[in-house]
């Protein structure tokens, strides 16, 4: 049996350069997202919106509180932080009640709230596992005067 080297190398790099190009542009697509923030005054827009990351106003039944939903999507999992946010002139006062939830899995971490001069800053890793893999998922809320950030 004869091989050609040509031949071998167009079947063994081909497929090895097609898969760098993929994880490379979806490690760029994901970069891309990393963050997302709500301005508190209605008449500003939400900002950095996607399907992977993001932050959005909810209802609430307290009229003295806006509630918030942070969320992140790592492959077959979503994790979502709820935050309850009591604001004076679309100034944050303080954030209160922070929950999360991973969609799609199981997880292992405690969330941690750190409040610092009128502003609470929220920090989650956790690790979601289930069905055939597992993510390590992180997930980062910024609480600044007039904004939400999320970030990862």
């Amino acid at each position: 049996m004869q091989w050609n080297i040509g031949t071998l190398g167009w079947k063994i790099f081909l497929p090895i350069g097609v898969l760098a190009v993929v994880v490379i542009v979806s490690a760029m697509i994901v970069s891309s997202h990393s963050e997302a923030h709500v301005y508190l005054d209605e008449e500003q827009q939400e900002d950095g919106q996607s399907s992977i990351l993001g932050i959005e106003q909810i209802s609430s039944s307290n009229p003295k509180m806006d509630t918030y939903r942070a969320y992140r999507n790592v492959g077959t999992y979503q994790v979502e932080y709820y935050v309850d946010v009591s604001t004076e002139d679309h100034v944050i006062v303080d954030a209160y009640d922070l929950s999360f939830r991973v969609i799609g899995g199981t997880f292992n971490g405690v969330p941690e709230v750190q409040h610092n001069d009128e502003r609470a800053t929220f920090n989650e890793s956790l690790t979601a596992s289930g069905g055939i893999s597992s993510y390590m998922i992180t997930l980062f809320v910024d609480i600044e005067d007039d904004r939400l950030v999320v970030t990862y």
